[in-house]
């Protein structure tokens, strides 16, 4: 895999109605063979729950089916880094201003 996902943010519909937006993260993946072809893509959280289990799946039935050292369980160490990364450095990290020019409707 030699693709790129990169993690976005952008002014999204607010369910809110009190404010005039809602900053919306979203994915942006490149494609693999041609760098100037990307799609943008908002999955929901059942989705990306179901992507996750799906690479999950996948990884263990190579591992059953070929001779590697099992690589399944980087998954859930792979996540649990994540979380563990982002809640140290939260109260470090900067809030760019699409998070703080929301204004509130009048």
């Amino acid at each position: 895999m030699s693709g790129k996902i990169e993690l976005k943010v952008r002014k999204g519909y607010s369910k809110d109605k009190r404010y005039n937006y809602y900053p919306e993260w979203f994915l942006e993946i490149t494609d693999e063979d041609d760098e100037n072809l990307t799609v943008n893509i908002s999955p929901s959280w059942e989705a990306l729950k179901n992507l996750i289990r799906d690479i999950k799946i996948h990884e263990l039935r190579v591992d059953k089916t070929r001779e590697r050292k099992n690589d399944a369980d980087r998954w859930e160490w792979a996540m649990k880094e994540a979380i563990e990364e982002a809640q140290t450095t939260i109260k470090d990290f900067e809030i760019p201003e699409i998070y703080t020019e929301q204004e509130l409707k009048k």
